[in-house]
């Protein structure tokens, strides 16, 4: 019964040291229950590993969250090729139209030398 409660209580301690909201007597006694158990040793030394290498990833995740984000904001149409992205715009543009353009002219003169 007493190996139960003293189990519970170093989870207790160890979710407040984990999360920063221990005080001095808390960790004093953190510290009597890892020193007198070996195994609650280990699973300190885990929890502790565990915390850092989570606070790693997301340091981690925060980097390439920032990197793809000012990546992602210079995306655009023609990346660097023309210097007036607003000119080569226009010029497609233009370009659609008159090919559409000729197309039509094209199927209508066709229609004609039918009939």
């Amino acid at each position: 019964m007493e190996r139960k409660d003293l189990q519970e209580e170093f989870e207790e301690l160890m979710s407040l040291f984990l999360f920063g909201g221990t005080e001095s007597e808390e960790e004093k006694r953190l510290n009597e229950i890892i020193s007198i158990h070996p195994e609650f040793k280990k699973r300190y030394d885990n929890y502790v590993k565990i915390q850092a290498g989570l606070k790693q990833h997301k340091i981690g995740l925060e980097k390439i969250l920032i990197e793809s984000s000012k990546s992602s904001s210079k995306i655009s149409l023609f990346p660097g090729k023309f210097k007036n992205q607003f000119l080569a715009i226009a010029a497609i543009i233009s370009l659609i139209v008159s090919l559409s353009v000729v197309f039509q002219l094209g199927i209508f003169k066709k229609m004609n030398n039918f009939s």
